[in-house]
């Protein structure tokens, strides 16, 4: 029973993993597309500023970012899901190896 149970934690843990990962590349993609796809009515291009924006807006707005200011956000958003990634997927996988 407990290898089961270590086994879904290491699942959770790696589909989390999985998770940030993507967030990186869409973090990056609108990185780049903000220099060059601006205006741009691309499925591709609305879908990765529409999905970047419910993580971006939020943290925007407790930074206080007006439109005129260079946006932080995005960097900030980065490096604190770096931090939440190591911390979040490190400890389900020291849970895991304590159940197994």
């Amino acid at each position: 029973m407990s290898t089961i149970i270590s086994l879904l934690i290491q699942s959770m843990a790696n589909v989390m993993d999985v998770a940030f990962y993507l967030l990186y590349l869409l973090l990056i993609a609108r990185f780049i597309l903000n220099f060059y796809a601006y205006g741009v009515s691309n499925p591709g291009v609305v879908f990765v500023f529409r999905v970047t924006e419910l993580v971006l807006d939020p943290v925007r707005r407790k930074m206080g970012i007006e439109a005129r200011t260079v946006d932080m956000s995005m960097f900030a958003v980065f490096f604190a899901s770096i931090m939440i990634q190591t911390v979040a997927v490190g400890i389900l996988r020291k849970l895991a190896a304590a159940f197994a």
